[in-house]
């Protein structure tokens, strides 16, 4: 019976060591989306904030302070074409 006991412990410790190693692997994969999550939320959280060049002051005493303009100008959409009536 004590034998019996033994090898049920001896054959359950390696799964139970690899259910623990699967565990960990999974939870370091979860961290490292969770991580690359928040890197890219601020990322956009800094590309929001408006940017600002050095001020300026014109010959009149005013101080101007232009905003940077990192951003490409969106392209015009080109109006949606309608299909004639006869087409369809």
């Amino acid at each position: 019976m004590l034998l019996t006991i033994l090898l049920a412990i001896a054959l359950a410790a390696p799964a139970a060591l690899a259910e623990d190693h699967e565990s960990r692997e999974r939870a370091e994969e979860m961290a490292r989306e969770g991580m690359e999550r928040i890197m890219r939320a601020l990322e956009m959280f800094m590309g929001s904030i408006p940017q600002y060049e050095l001020p300026e002051v014109n010959e009149h005493g005013d101080i101007i302070i232009r905003r940077k303009r990192n951003f490409e100008e969106p392209e015009p959409k080109a109006p949606k074409e309608e299909p004639d009536a006869a087409e369809t």
